[in-house]
């Protein structure tokens, strides 16, 4: 019911409509800054918050990436 594709948005929301029995509610999944190795994310229901917890990324070394070529460059000045 709610999906992101992966959106890669450190803080971040989405929602969706769905009918139940043919009353229409609001389901929003919400997001914010975490660790490199967990998020906190919350699910609401018609506004109601229905359930919060941390959300474990078991991929977290890829957002390591960026540092690599940084590292790289300190190493490189620092044998010089």
């Amino acid at each position: 019911m709610l999906q992101t594709g992966g959106v890669y948005k450190a803080v971040g929301e989405t929602m969706e409509a769905f009918e139940v029995r043919g009353e229409r509610h609001e389901a929003k999944l919400r997001w914010s800054l975490g660790t490199p190795r967990s998020f906190p994310c919350q699910v609401f229901i018609d506004g109601a918050p229905v359930r919060s917890e941390r959300v474990r990324v078991d991929n977290w070394w890829i957002g390591l990436w960026p540092w690599i070529p940084f590292a790289l460059i300190v190493a490189w000045a620092a044998n010089r």
